[in-house]
């Protein structure tokens, strides 16, 4: 993950925009598994047992039935495969059929069209939008704010 995170191309797209080394990578990776409110899964390919990414469920309130969701399809030659939106259906089926959330929610630089799209594939609808919340390349970015409630879900199953 360590490749992914300090890939420039990759990394403008993540909350953090400072490279990392792998003692502060190994120290976030052990924190995450520490935290009973995150739940952070690797996507591995089947054929091949080859990591590509991870797909998180974060900040898991189970009194309010809500989360967060990330994910990160690091690598380059599977991204738009339909990867991405696959692992999140099966965190979301984790994240409403298990743990009986009511809404989960995500966000997204307003200049990423992938992960957008790949939100509305899973059938996150655009809530909101803050304006100049990332700085990347010499210019401000909005953030735009997604959401998915288990009644939505529960229609797209059917």
């Amino acid at each position: 993950m360590l490749r992914w995170i300090n890939d420039p191309e990759t990394r403008r797209w993540l909350g953090r925009c400072h490279p990392l080394n792998l003692t502060r990578e190994e120290e976030y990776i052990d924190n995450k598994y520490k935290d009973d409110r995150d739940v952070t899964l690797a996507i591995v390919l089947t054929e091949g047992d080859r990591h590509i990414g991870s797909v998180g469920l974060h900040h898991i309130d189970l009194l309010n039935q809500t989360a967060v969701t990330g994910m990160l399809i690091g690598e380059k030659d599977s991204r738009g495969q339909g990867y991405g939106p696959a692992a999140k259906a099966l965190m979301l089926d984790y994240a409403f059929n298990t743990l009986n959330l009511r809404t989960v929610r995500s966000a997204t630089i307003a200049t990423n069209v992938a992960s957008a799209r790949s939100l509305e594939k899973s059938g996150y609808v655009q809530v909101g939008r803050l304006p100049d919340q990332f700085f990347r390349e010499g210019c401000w970015h909005d953030e735009l704010l997604w959401c998915i409630t288990r009644k939505q879900w529960k229609v797209r199953q059917s």
